[in-house]
């Protein structure tokens, strides 16, 4: 998904937890939280954010049904349209450090 996707009334979800509404404007798209607002223009294409990374948009749901203004009640029958998917990288070092075992012991399968 990139920046040019998002629509008026859907939600997101950012690296930190936040969930906000899209709403459409006459300064254009804007991300409306509980007691403040973003501007999707500060944000990279691939919906990552120009400022922070914990603002990153990690979610797009699209509300399945309207029965509240409450954007938290509205997320509870949102569909999930499209996720970030992160790789992780790791050196051998870093795993082994992980289990707390020897690098010599470890062993990678495919």
């Amino acid at each position: 998904m990139t920046k040019k996707d998002l629509k008026s009334g859907m939600i997101v979800i950012l690296r930190d937890g936040s969930v906000g509404l899209l709403v459409d404007t006459r300064e254009g798209l804007l991300i409306q939280y509980d007691d403040y607002y973003g501007v999707v223009d500060d944000y990279e294409d691939h919906l990552k954010s120009k400022l922070y990374e914990n603002s990153d948009i990690m979610e797009v749901k699209i509300i399945a049904e309207y029965k509240s203004y409450i954007i938290r009640e509205c997320l509870k029958k949102a569909i999930t349209i499209w996720r970030r998917i992160e790789e992780i990288e790791l050196t051998l070092e870093e795993i082994a450090e992980k289990f707390n075992i020897n690098v010599e012991q470890l062993k990678i399968k495919k």
